[in-house]
């Protein structure tokens, strides 16, 4: 998705036939050394778990300074599920994209659940990232009447009005990443789910310390436009440098489009030739910058955030990404569900539920994938994890 959420493009899947080629370009680019000028290292990581602080889940504040709940406290009681199938409830899903594998694997993960209690969807909306388009679905959607509705607003500001509406109308909300402003818990809506930014922001930067020597420079390449998603896991990863490594120089620059990510790092590197680490707010702006490097033969080890399919190649090829802090979308869907169907049944249910990440290291880039996207990995990233010392 976007971190705007239409700048955080999570990478789509791609062809076999362009995961193969990146495979083949990432491999020549890897260095066999870390040096001050940030070569990738042909070292591994430690084992991917090892980069989860202890204070996880308490890092993720939610919005308007909510206290984080696990999505363990979501879950659904044999008596329950009972209840839930013989109230014949209905949910409407109203999305700010479904041009994203990122809403899709959302919306799966919320339609199998609530299928799986016997609640009817009533319809999935696409606003397009369009604000007067979602209002109007929003509208639109109120007048089927549904007990709940599940979205993720275009513009929490822009579209408060309309999701206020909703609320007048006896209709209970389930808010995707952040509610609409203005918008009180749990009068107007009853509870936000998040994919654990903050926590990710903190695993990030510990990934990225392994491969930056001492005294080093560490680039942090962010979106350049506030959004609650989007200054998440900046900011923590920042703090986490400063708590674990002060010896690193942080740098830094922002792209405001997505597409020119790459382009913006290409400057910020040649004006910065020291920096030994980069940091890059998500995955689709991450392989910008990956093309970025491989034209000027730059080797500098990149550490992002999501775990797109382009993104687990270059991993899988021992490429210069060397790890990701993944959201699980599929898996926030399924608490989202659960979630609306605890505030049918009239059971408390926290205003901010935070569904915890999954590092990626190239030592479990094969099982990440498999927990993020719920598939197997193309063939491709098997073929070039297969083909590279450390992969599994």
């Amino acid at each position: 998705m976007t971190r705007h959420i239409k700048g955080r493009a999570r990478a789509g899947l791609v062809s076999a036939a362009a995961i193969a080629l990146l495979a083949t370009a990432a491999c020549s680019s890897v260095s066999s050394s870390t040096g001050a000028s940030g070569d990738v290292s042909s070292k591994t990581a430690p084992s991917a778990s090892s980069f989860i602080p202890a204070n996880y889940f308490s890092q993720n504040v939610g919005p308007n300074g909510a206290t984080p709940s696990p999505a363990s406290a979501l879950a659904i009681s044999s008596t329950g599920a009972a209840k839930a199938r013989a109230g014949h409830f209905s949910v409407g899903i109203v999305m700010q994209t479904m041009d994203l594998d990122w809403s899709t694997l959302q919306v799966h993960g919320i339609e199998d659940t609530l299928a799986k209690y016997g609640i009817n969807v009533v319809g999935v909306t696409d606003a397009n990232f369009q604000v007067d388009k979602q209002v109007a679905q929003l509208g639109d959607m109120v007048q089927r009447h549904p007990d709940a509705i599940i979205s993720i607003p275009v513009d929490p500001t822009a579209t408060a009005s309309a999701y206020k509406q909703a609320a007048q109308a006896g209709i209970k909300l389930i808010f995707i990443l952040q509610p609409a402003t203005g918008l009180s818990y749990p009068q107007d809506y009853q509870a936000a789910v998040g994919g654990g930014d903050q926590g990710n922001g903190a695993i990030a930067a510990s990934m990225l310390a392994h491969f930056v020597p001492k005294n080093g420079t560490v680039g942090v390449i962010g979106y350049g436009v506030n959004f609650f998603t989007t200054n998440n896991p900046e900011t923590p990863f920042k703090a986490w440098m400063k708590a674990n490594r002060p010896d690193i120089k942080l740098k830094e620059a922002d792209f405001l489009d997505p597409t020119q990510a790459g382009q913006v790092a290409s400057n910020f590197l040649t004006a910065n030739p020291d920096v030994s680490g980069l940091w890059v707010a998500w995955d689709a702006p991450t392989m910008q910058v990956v093309a970025a490097e491989r034209a000027t033969g730059t080797k500098v080890p990149i550490v992002t955030m999501d775990l797109g399919t382009q993104v687990a190649g270059d991993l899988a090829s021992g490429g210069v990404v060397v790890g990701d802090a993944a959201q699980r979308p599929y898996d926030e869907g399924v608490a989202e569900a659960e979630a609306a169907i605890k505030v049918l049944l009239h059971e408390k249910v926290p205003a901010w539920t935070v569904v915890r990440g999954a590092p990626v290291t190239r030592s479990n880039v094969m099982e990440a994938y498999r927990q993020v996207w719920h598939t197997a990995p193309p063939a491709a990233v098997t073929s070039a994890c297969q083909s590279t010392p450390g992969c599994g």
